[in-house]
């Protein structure tokens, strides 16, 4: 991984002192509330929390990793400086990774392509594995395999002939289904070119990324506002009392 010289202390104190303020600003802004049509409390400025604590996340992944796209820099800094212990963003979200492999099945078979990989035999792998898992007891991200793990298991289903057509493309869609992958596509990206999160979401749900049930008998993983702030707390803690060096 391409690593930044590390600075003197007063640059270091100052990139510190200025994100510790912007979490601080963050925490604010969620714990405004306000009363809804049924008298419950709801945070009022959820989405604009959402949308600055992505931000924030793009900001400090362009700050510390040199190269590559804003999206490979984005999961790379999650999945190198987040607590493991409490999420690891590492995991793959099956239902997710389903959905983009059927998407990507489809395209291909629009344009004609004869020799297209046999995507159904991974796509009925993938739902088959969804529904032996019960997401609703206990933690549900316990459920989720890690993104090496998939690697294997899908490369393994694909022949030779295909592996060497088509791998890139399966692979690729594995890293966008983990959880850096659905925060950055499905929050990052749309909040900041649409203003709105893509698909399905909801407030409840803590400091814990949780599946939200959806019409048709799916599922979506979803990231409450509070997870986003924690995690960027945690990521700069990590960078700065490591030195920037990524903690294994």
């Amino acid at each position: 991984m391409p690593q930044r010289p590390m600075p003197d202390d007063g640059y270091q104190a100052a990139v510190l002192q200025h994100f510790e303020g912007l979490i601080d600003n963050l925490k604010q802004l969620w714990a405004k509330t306000a009363l809804d049509s049924m008298g419950g409390r709801y945070h009022r400025y959820e989405s604009e929390v959402l949308l600055l604590a992505c931000c924030y996340l793009d900001a400090l992944a362009g700050e510390f990793l040199d190269g590559k796209c804003s999206e490979e820099r984005f999961r790379e800094l999650l999945w190198d400086y987040t607590d493991r212990q409490k999420c690891d963003v590492r995991k793959v979200s099956l239902d997710a990774l389903r959905f983009k492999l059927t998407e990507y099945s489809v395209r291909g078979t629009a344009r004609g392509d004869r020799n297209f990989w046999d995507s159904q035999r991974v796509i009925d792998y993938l739902r088959e594995e969804v529904e032996k898992r019960d997401y609703n007891v206990g933690d549900p991200t316990a459920h989720d395999p890690l993104v090496e793990d998939v690697v294997v298991r899908v490369k393994g289903m694909l022949s030779d002939r295909e592996t060497c057509r088509h791998w890139e493309a399966a692979a690729e869609r594995i890293y966008e289904a983990s959880y850096a992958g659905v925060l950055y596509e499905k929050y990052r990206s749309s909040l900041v070119h649409e203003a709105h999160v893509v698909g399905h979401w909801t407030s409840q749900g803590g400091d814990s990324p949780f599946y939200l049930a959806v019409e048709g008998g799916s599922i979506e993983l979803v990231f409450p506002s509070y997870f986003l702030i924690k995690t960027l707390e945690g990521i700069i803690a990590n960078i700065f009392s490591n030195y920037w060096t990524p903690v294994y």
